[in-house]
């Protein structure tokens, strides 16, 4: 009993999290409520990561790495090279964390076909009681490729700085594409 209610706490706290973050982002776009229903949106499924190392010392205690990290979010094409996201996911040190920000790419298209190199600019919490020791809410630059059909897109994520260099891994899925 006292799992299954720690485990809805857990999801509530998700769910506002991501409420807020895309609520925020909603109302700084300029005439927010048109923009919502010019651009394309897509379901963002948060997956998997791969660490350059496979572990990481914590208080003196070597841990594996979670490379398993399941999460939801959206994405929202504001303009042709840029998209407003946010979302959540369970991040690297099995903690919760919630982000929000902004992929700027350049498109190449081929038919329906497209493949968009870019850079993703976010906020992201849940690493500050961590190795990391980041702020509550910490910017992290993501370098990153999109390619796929314009319905269904796979995006791979790439952090070649830091403590430990990391990659990502996200499917989109754009239902008004189908």
């Amino acid at each position: 009993m006292k799992g299954s209610m720690r485990m809805r706490d857990r999801a509530r706290e998700k769910c506002k999290g991501l409420v807020f973050a895309f609520c925020s982002l909603v109302c700084l776009l300029p005439g927010s409520s048109l923009a919502m229903q010019q651009g394309e949106w897509s379901l963002d499924i948060n997956g998997a990561s791969w660490h350059a190392e496979r572990r990481y010392n914590d208080d003196g205690t070597r841990r594996k790495y979670n490379q398993d990290n399941p999460g939801l979010g959206g994405s929202y094409a504001w303009r042709d090279w840029l998209d407003i996201k946010a979302g959540f996911f369970e991040n690297s040190y099995y903690e919760d964390s919630v982000y929000a920000g902004a992929y700027l790419h350049k498109d190449y298209y081929a038919g329906n076909w497209t493949v968009a190199p870019g850079l993703s600019l976010l906020l992201v919490s849940g690493y500050d009681d961590t190795p990391q020791d980041a702020p509550a809410i910490a910017p992290i630059p993501v370098l990153g490729v999109t390619f796929g059909h314009r319905a269904l897109k796979l995006n791979l994520g790439l952090v070649p700085f830091g403590d430990v260099e990391f990659a990502t891994l996200q499917l989109q899925i754009s239902p008004q594409n189908w």
